[in-house]
């Protein structure tokens, strides 16, 4: 074995520190990129069928307020709900925007480190 690590040492260059300090980093590069792939995936699973119910939801909501036969003191409270799922599925919405922007922005850095 040591006729091995002594081949190896005469025939390989070593790693300078730059070269070492740039595949760490683009071992760091492609695990943040993985990582926010995961939280998007994860986001599909679980609030993308949360997102879904909610929409369903506000449909039914809008269908009972459209109906005109729904006295005033009937009315209020599918109105509310309806703002407060609307607000809840534009708070959805804008975490998946941001996760789908941070993976984007992650690949597009690992790109540039690995052109360069």
């Amino acid at each position: 074995m040591d006729n091995f690590y002594d081949w190896v040492e005469d025939h390989v260059e070593s790693a300078s520190e730059e070269e070492k300090f740039c595949r760490n980093w683009m071992i760091l590069l492609d695990s943040d990129v993985s990582n926010a792939i995961s939280m998007v995936e994860q986001w599909n699973t679980t609030n993308g069928m949360e997102w879904e119910e909610k929409q369903c939801t506000i449909a039914e909501l809008q269908h009972s307020l459209s109906s005109r036969t729904l006295p005033l003191s009937e009315f209020q409270r599918p109105f509310q709900q309806q703002c407060q799922f609307s607000a809840e599925v534009a708070a959805l919405v804008e975490r998946q925007k941001l996760l789908e922007a941070d993976v984007s922005t992650r690949t597009n850095l690992s790109q540039l480190q690995k052109k360069n």
